[in-house]
């Protein structure tokens, strides 16, 4: 079996609100025979884009700190080449 991948995420933040990224790319291939004895190939790949936003808050308030932030997608792709 042979196979590669790549993963590449960043961020950014300008005072409470932050973007976030990723990319990522797998390709997988092998070869066997099957039965009865015929050769048989196989191959995989796969790339995808997310963008998201995220705005952390204080649930709780007051003097208690209890950080959580919402994060909802803005972009998801995936596409075969």
């Amino acid at each position: 079996m042979q196979g590669e991948g790549a993963f590449l995420s960043a961020h950014a933040r300008r005072d409470r609100f932050v973007l976030l990224g990723d990319l990522s790319h797998a390709a997988s291939s092998d070869s066997s025979l099957v039965p009865p004895g015929l050769p048989a190939e196989a191959e995989l790949r796969q790339r995808s884009l997310i963008l998201a936003a995220a705005w952390p808050f204080n649930v709780l308030g007051g003097g208690t700190r209890v950080d959580a932030t919402m994060a909802g997608p803005l972009l998801g792709l995936t596409w075969r080449f």
